[in-house]
């Protein structure tokens, strides 16, 4: 979509690369009125009426959608563990900061990587 209008919504969005399946456009007059309109790939989103951005855009996804989103967080999350554990454990094993510290932080990063994965 090439609206650049920004939500709260908007702010926590877990895109990754996917158009969402509809649009939800609202207007708002000054007389309480409202203008709502919904888009999709066939019926492409205003980014204006009356030279005014729409003052509320909500996307909305499919529940498979929803799904592959989170699957594709959850392994970002998880592969930040594994960078972590590999970072500590070079660390540990080049004569670095040897110690159960360290160790554990190397085990717990890898368990947490499984943990996520596994969710």
């Amino acid at each position: 979509m090439s609206n650049e209008t920004k939500t709260d919504a908007d702010a926590g969005r877990l895109e990754h690369g996917v158009r969402p399946y509809a649009t939800s456009v609202i207007w708002r007059s000054s007389g309480g009125c409202s203008w709502q309109q919904w888009h999709d790939d066939e019926d492409p989103m205003p980014t204006e009426w009356d030279d005014r951005p729409p003052d509320e855009v909500v996307h909305v996804y499919t529940a498979a959608q929803v799904s592959n989103m989170l699957a594709a967080e959850r392994e970002r999350c998880a592969k930040l563990c594994e960078d972590l554990e590999t970072r500590v454990w070079r660390t540990y094993k080049n004569g670095g900061a040897a110690n159960q510290h360290t160790e554990g932080r190397s085990d717990g990063a890898g368990e947490c990587a499984a943990l996520i994965r596994g969710a």
